[in-house]
């Protein structure tokens, strides 16, 4: 239950920010370039769910085969190649982007920018990862690639946070 601004006061209260949302994208893929998960393109690794996530075919009933009915507790799954637990699925992560559809296509009209930057205004946030309640009977949005938004104000219980800090 934290919106954006809850999230962006937090982290400028301990000194740091939010994460853009290349940088984010960047973090939580640890090397990978493009597959889906952090560890390849199946939710599963090394035979077993590496994400929370819904499975059911409706929202009436959870499967429940990843362990959890809905947020499961942080580190409740291992790390991607460089440390970072929980990289996608769970609840989504708020970025300090400004949402716009065409971000990553303008950017690379643009010649390919490294740290692509929303628009300097909007009415929603990028949020990314996906969460506990996306699952095959809704968004299917888990993973690296998909692309979520909200309004700065929104708080939901599928929402959470990272806190970046800049170098130097």
């Amino acid at each position: 239950m934290v919106s954006y601004d809850d999230a962006a006061a937090h982290c400028a209260f301990l000194g740091r920010r939010l994460p853009t949302e290349a940088e984010w994208e960047y973090a939580l893929r640890a090397g990978s370039t493009d597959t889906r998960y952090p560890w390849g393109d199946e939710p599963t690794r090394g035979g077993a769910y590496g994400l929370d996530f819904w499975q059911g075919t409706s929202h009436t009933h959870n499967d429940r085969l990843d362990g959890w009915v809905y947020v499961s507790p942080v580190k409740a799954y291992p790390p991607n190649a460089w440390g970072l637990y929980d990289p996608v699925g769970n609840v989504w992560q708020w970025t300090r982007d400004w949402y716009a559809e065409t971000t990553y296509a303008d950017a690379a009209r643009s010649g390919g920018v490294r740290d692509p930057q929303g628009p300097e205004t909007g009415t929603r946030r990028v949020v990314r990862g996906g969460s506990w309640w996306c699952g095959v009977c809704t968004c299917e949005g888990n993973g690296l690639f998909y692309r979520g938004k909200s309004a700065p104000d929104a708080p939901f219980n599928n929402v959470g946070f990272r806190c970046a800090r800049s170098a130097g």
